[in-house]
């Protein structure tokens, strides 16, 4: 192979070409300054005195040959101080050089492409990805980078990762090669002597890159001294993480190696780079203020590396360069597959519901879970339209929303969200899982959006335990008489309110964690494993043994030889069948546990989600936690004005009202569907208006009195109740309903510039002469005010009367069957995704 002499030559390939400073570098140590020596010059030189050391046409018999695979690998190389400038020229090129020797077998016209990145406070592709061969690559190497690298401050893998995100890029991803980002680097991220969102130097060259990306870098100023330590923490726990998963999220296979640190004792901390530093905390001291400051910020779970981490991520103490290479390529020629290969680009609404019970440690709740259910949000991903929020359960107060769920940009944000709404939960009371998902599957038909992957994560410790003593079951405490038994509770309760969530077409998953004596919870229940067993309870006291008998699972007042009622556990289960749906541990082991639910999102074909059949939750969820000062409303400020149709049904139109729902009129429904669109809007904390006009000759007015408006939730109410109320009679008078409709969005709204829907309740009234009327009505309307007008009819079998209203909406897909709970569910998720921020 080539020696070291073509590294000075003056005919080197233009794509190779760097632009180096004359005058670097300008600073040793803090003032002694270096005389200003072009620099090709002093490379000559470095190079002539340097030359001879190199250990020319290395033996690649010598190393392990990966099987025949088309790889493209880039070598992202540290070239900080702290490194050593002889080792880094001499051992770590060698360790390239010999690594890539591994790819050499070229079987089946495989081929295989390198390229070279190094960073310090300087971020630069010194090679290009192209196709070499061993020797060729070995030739570059020695041309482009060996002794061309001075060592710089500063360890920036984030820039270093966005810089191999671009050459990945632009090179291809689905080009059949597998994809290689091979880190080698002796120190975690350090950031020095600057200030800003990246900030590492202050100079031209250095600037080029950020200003190329539109990256905020600011000089370092005196006055900002006090800042270095939080922006060095801030680096190291936010924005390596997040530029590192960003490059993964390309389906990139990403290494870290760590290697010697000049300072043995200082060597790498291979920890940070597999994420298992989720229980420490990443602190810098600023030494540059009197007296010193320390600050310190914990690691949201986000491995760096590649799963499994212990493949990817590894550290050595010394250069010795057999067993190292050995090592690397044993990893790089493993059969590897992205386990989360389409995984972010699948669009998931996840809802972790999160156990506040007494049994859990308080200290590990605001340690290790909030860990993990950060982390839960890094496996979801930020981009692709995925919404994540977080619920709690355990006593009534905790049962509540506590991150509205959302499209969230990035991990700094749900985390602080995660801390602002749960970090000063009491836990207290219970394992009350069936209200929970009662109140989630309310919560999640309301906020419903089509093609999203639904799941419910649950984090808890333990089996459903709803109340102490012989309280009522909570949601039904006006039953005064009613008292809950708690077999019934785990045998019934509990699997039916999750069997009622799971036919929305949610998943229900489960994570479990030890409660205060470090107990898991009981998988068997959880899946149905049960079947055949009993649950024994003492009626007075309501103390039981939830598994026949089992001491384990007993109360320690439970009496076995007092009064006893058994319930027999069915084949039910809580979570959605799969093993993958449920992981427990029995230690606070983070990186476990969020490996699973990466398993849990990742490793499983997406569910089906149809809308549900019932749009109207059972219970309203309430939203609760400290106000971040940022509006998190899902829905724009919107005007709804309702047109109900007052005039006289047939007796058939009754009857297949009264066949369908129940009910005792076509009126009756009507009103139902009204109350939906009203509870739709609240369940979104949406800001909103309404207003209501009949269609019937015999009412030729606006119901609901002067105030044409209604804005508060009592006055909205009643105004429903009128259309309710008011006596069918006469017919169909349409067209004067759109005219008022029309002038009421005109000239009485409080805000003309929100968006408006018109949604007109009806019927077939083969009595009605105004169509033609009507037609040009609506049109007047819909072009006027620019409202979005929609039609449910009670005759949705009725093709003449449908096409006339198509007529009227402008479109037959805004038309709907009043009869049919998906009808009425359609038109509302048409209508909440027209006015969703």
């Amino acid at each position: 192979m080539t020696g070291c002499g073509a590294g000075v030559a003056a005919s080197e390939p233009e794509s190779y070409k760097l632009e180096m400073s004359e005058a670097a570098p300008r600073q040793l140590g803090t003032r002694t300054q270096l005389h200003r020596v072009p620099w090709a010059i002093l490379h000559m030189a470095i190079a002539l005195v340097l030359c001879s050391h190199i250990v020319s046409a290395v033996d690649c018999s010598a190393m392990q040959e990966c099987n025949p695979k088309s790889r493209r690998i880039l070598f992202i190389l540290d070239g900080s101080l702290s490194i050593n400038q002889t080792h880094f020229d001499m051992e770590m090129m060698d360790f390239v050089i010999n690594t890539y020797c591994g790819f050499r077998n070229t079987a089946g016209g495989v081929k295989y492409e390198a390229g070279v990145i190094t960073f310090n406070q300087y971020i630069e592709t010194r090679i290009p990805f192209t196709e070499f061969t061993p020797d060729e690559f070995e030739t570059a190497i020695n041309t482009y980078v060996r002794y061309q690298t001075p060592l710089r401050c500063c360890t920036t893998h984030a820039e270093a990762a966005i810089l191999a995100k671009e050459m990945f890029k632009a090179r291809g991803l689905n080009d059949g090669y597998e994809n290689i980002a091979f880190f080698v680097t002796d120190g975690q991220p350090f950031i020095n002597y600057k200030f800003g969102e990246y900030s590492v130097a202050d100079d031209s060259r250095s600037r080029q890159f950020y200003d190329d990306r539109g990256l905020s870098l600011s000089g370092w100023t005196q006055n900002k001294k006090g800042q270095r330590d939080e922006m060095r923490v801030s680096y190291a726990t936010q924005k390596v993480p997040k530029k590192m998963r960003d490059l993964k999220n390309l389906g990139i296979r990403v290494f870290f190696i760590g290697v010697p640190h000049n300072d043995p004792d200082k060597n790498v901390n291979i920890d940070y780079f597999n994420g298992k530093l989720t229980n420490d905390e990443i602190c810098y001291t600023n030494e540059d203020v009197t007296p010193s400051q320390t600050s310190c910020g914990t690691l949201s779970y986000s491995p760096l590396v590649s799963k499994p981490v212990d493949d990817h991520a590894f550290g050595v103490e010394t250069w010795d360069m057999q067993p190292l290479v050995d090592k690397a390529l044993d990893k790089i020629c493993l059969d590897w597959s992205d386990p989360g290969a389409g995984c972010f680009d699948v669009k998931r609404d996840v809802m972790i519901l999160v156990d506040t019970s007494e049994s859990i440690d308080p200290a590990r709740f605001s340690d290790e879970m909030l860990t993990i259910i950060k982390g839960v949000g890094d496996q979801v991903g930020y981009g692709a339209g995925s919404r994540i929020g977080v619920a709690t359960f355990g006593s009534e107060g905790n049962t509540v929303i506590r991150v509205p769920i959302k499209e969230f940009g990035g991990s700094g944000k749900f985390a602080t969200a995660v801390d602002n709404n749960l970090a000063d939960i009491t836990l207290e009371c219970c394992t009350n899982l069936a209200e929970a998902f009662e109140m989630l599957q309310g919560y999640l038909r309301a906020n419903y959006r089509q093609g999203q992957d639904k799941l419910v994560l649950v984090l808890t410790d333990g089996t459903p335990f709803q109340n102490f003593g012989t309280g009522p079951y909570m949601w039904r405490s006006s039953e005064s008489s009613w008292r809950l038994n708690r077999c019934q509770y785990v045998t019934e309760t509990v699997p039916m309110a999750a069997a009622r969530l799971r036919a929305d077409g949610v998943r229900i998953a489960l994570v479990g964690v030890p409660n205060v004596d470090n107990r898991a919870p009981m998988e068997d229940y959880f899946t149905g494993a049960l079947k055949g067993s009993q649950c024994c309870v003492n009626p007075d006291t309501n103390a039981a043994c939830l598994i026949n008998s089992d001491s384990e699972w007993c109360s320690g007042s439970y009496d076995a030889g007092g009064t006893v009622e058994c319930e027999t556990y069915t084949e039910r289960s809580v979570v959605s069948p799969g093993s993958y749906n449920i992981f427990t541990v029995s230690s606070w082991d983070v990186a476990a546990a969020l490996d699973s639910i990466g398993s849990m999102l990742c490793y499983t074909n997406a569910y089906p989600t149809p809308p549900p059949t019932d749009f109207v939750p059972t219970r309203r969820p309430t939203e609760a936690g400290a106000d971040t000062g940022e509006d998190t409303r899902s829905l724009l400020p919107v005007d709804v004005l309702i047109m109900f149709d007052h005039a006289e049904t047939t007796t058939a139109q009754e009857d297949a009202c009264v066949a369908t729902f129940g009910l005792e009129s076509c009126q009756q429904q009507l009103f139902n569907f009204a109350n939906k669109v009203r509870k739709a809007l609240e369940y979104n904390s949406a800001i909103f208006s309404m207003a209501l006009v009949s269609t019937s000759c015999a009412w030729d007015k606006t119901l609901g009195g002067s105030v044409k408006w209604k804005e508060t939730e009592r006055r909205i109410r009643r105004l429903i109740r009128a259309g309710r109320d008011t006596t069918r009679a006469g017919t169909q008078c349409l067209a004067p309903g759109f005219r008022r409709a029309r002038k009421h969005i005109l000239n009485d709204r409080k805000d003309p510039l929100r968006p408006v829907a018109v949604i007109l309740l009806t019927h077939k009234d083969a009595t009605s002469s105004d169509t033609s009327a009507a037609r040009s009505k609506a049109a007047a309307l819909r072009d006027d005010t620019a409202a979005v007008v929609y039609a449910a009819t009670v005759d949705p079998d009725d093709s003449d009367h449908l096409s006339d209203l198509a007529k009227l909406t402008g479109a037959s897909s805004r038309v709907y069957s009043a009869l049919s709970g998906n009808g009425i569910y359609s038109m509302l998720q048409d209508f909440l995704a027209s006015v969703e921020v």
